[in-house]
């Protein structure tokens, strides 16, 4: 065969005739073009023999370069060398709560490239709990959903990536006393019902719900409550009370009495005169027969005016001896009483009848020690009987 000529594209040289010319010094650089292959930015260069060319920065819209080829080497001859490029998908992240990386929004991403997306959670925003459930994409990422705070797909074309949210509401449930709740106060579903169980102690009954109720609910037991917002209940018993005497039965049980409480309250265990039924109002000890409601004391108050009382002996040796002695202006009423009970202190003046008046400053007496003593002016125009009255707290 003969010989085969290459020809420069730029010059219309044989290779032969370019390495001659540079051998012999008719030509030291070669002309180096970089094509932009449809971008901006391309250029041609003269480089000097064994040099390594620079490329430009070259840009293109809605695409990423992926370099240039052939791979750029030292130049030995005319050259071209072309951008190479990847299209550009618009990937956009939604989320409705959460810091997401990277942020919600529009992010270019090259074709076939993986794309990866993260959220923190849960969020918390007062008494409103979101926590994230996993996502979901579009047809061109792949996968197109998943679980987890962390997510990485594929991309072949413009897409969407949402990150999907549940809401939880702050339910805070109590127990009055003598009784319990089988929830505890924490987060529930949105949209959800929580059955919450009220437990009354023993001989105590529930009474009702009190907190975010509405009327028709607050006797349910167990109470169906729909999570539709943050909310708080509160469970609240009653004493269970005999018929007979109205008495609490826990009451009763603490004094030993534990069955036949309708009976019971009619009894006078400690034979002192008081019906164990009576003696709960007083708030005495049924078993014992020296605790009832009584007055203990009942004194003279000794006041102006006074006078000297003064006499002697009648047979020698003479003494004379001297006594202050002064009026009787009052009267001085001590009973024991409970610091959970109210008291009224009564007068009559026309005993054998029933006409009980009220000490003036002297009812709804709540004590702060257990003995109460009060002062009571003597009113010389009557003969007055006293009595105590007591009643539960309101």
């Amino acid at each position: 065969m003969g010989d085969v000529e290459v020809f420069s594209l730029s010059r219309g040289r044989s290779v032969k005739e370019d390495a001659f010319a540079y051998q012999t010094g008719e030509i030291t650089t070669f002309q180096i073009t970089f094509d932009d292959n449809g971008g901006e930015g391309g250029e041609v260069q003269s480089v000097e023999h064994g040099t390594v060319p620079t490329p430009p920065e070259v840009t293109r819209e809605g695409y990423t370069f992926a370099g240039w080829s052939p791979e750029i080497a030292a130049a030995t001859e005319d050259a071209t060398y072309t951008a190479q490029w990847t299209a550009l998908f618009t990937i956009t992240i939604v989320s409705a709560h959460g810091a997401v990386i990277p942020a919600v929004g529009d992010h270019q991403v090259g074709d076939g490239e993986e794309f990866s997306s993260s959220v923190e959670t849960p969020v918390i925003d007062e008494l409103t709990q979101y926590v994230v459930t996993g996502w979901i994409a579009t047809e061109n990422l792949d996968p197109v959903e998943g679980v987890g705070t962390q997510a990485v797909v594929t991309v072949s074309g413009d897409g969407t990536l949402t990150w999907l949210w549940s809401t939880n509401y702050w339910l805070e449930t109590a127990a009055g006393e003598h009784g319990t709740v089988d929830v505890e106060s924490g987060w529930q579903p949105a949209g959800e019902v929580a059955q919450i169980t009220a437990s009354a102690d023993l001989y105590f009954d529930f009474m009702n719900w009190t907190g975010d109720v509405t009327a028709g609910e607050m006797q349910e037991n167990p109470l169906d409550l729909l999570m539709d917002a943050p909310k708080s209940v509160t469970a609240l018993f009653e004493a269970i009370m005999t018929e007979n005497r109205p008495t609490p039965l826990w009451w009763l049980a603490e004094h030993g009495i534990t069955e036949d409480f309708e009976a019971a309250v009619l009894i006078d265990h400690d034979e002192d005169g008081i019906p164990t039924g009576d003696e709960w109002i007083m708030d005495t000890d049924p078993m014992n027969p020296d605790s009832f409601l009584r007055l203990t004391e009942f004194d003279p108050l000794f006041g102006e005016p006074c006078f000297e009382h003064i006499w002697t002996n009648e047979v020698p040796p003479f003494e004379i001896t001297t006594q202050t002695v002064c009026s009787v202006v009052g009267h001085v009423v001590t009973w024991p009483v409970s610091t959970n009970r109210i008291y009224d202190l009564e007068f009559n003046v026309d005993f054998p009848g029933d006409t009980w008046v009220p000490v003036e400053g002297m009812t709804h007496i709540v004590p702060e020690m257990p003995w109460l003593t009060i002062t009571n002016t003597l009113d010389a125009d009557f003969f007055k009987l006293y009595r105590v009255r007591v009643q539960l707290p309101e």
